[in-house]
């Protein structure tokens, strides 16, 4: 749409949920990392995009909100909690 592609976030470089769709070219290719690795192609479930652009998202120190297996147990930060607390679910 129109409105979504002429705005200054389009295609700068963050993804943007409104514009996540085929006709938006994923957000003018902003988003096509973040669907690869952080969405189910099966069920369509993503990581929370709040989570996912969080500054404490995959930054060397475990936040559990983050530490689902479709956030990619926090980009890894999570492996070594969870094998200490978790039986090793989620390394």
């Amino acid at each position: 749409p129109l409105r979504i592609t002429q705005r200054h976030t389009f295609g700068n470089g963050r993804c943007d949920l409104d514009a996540n769709t085929k006709l938006c070219a994923y957000d003018n290719g902003d988003c096509l990392d973040y669907n690869r690795d952080y969405c189910d192609d099966l069920t369509g479930d993503c990581c929370p995009l709040d989570i996912y652009h969080s500054q404490t998202f995959g930054n060397g120190i475990c936040d559990l909100q983050a530490n689902t297996e479709i956030c990619r147990y926090d980009d890894g930060d999570c492996s070594a909690y969870n094998l200490e607390y978790c039986d090793g679910f989620g390394t």
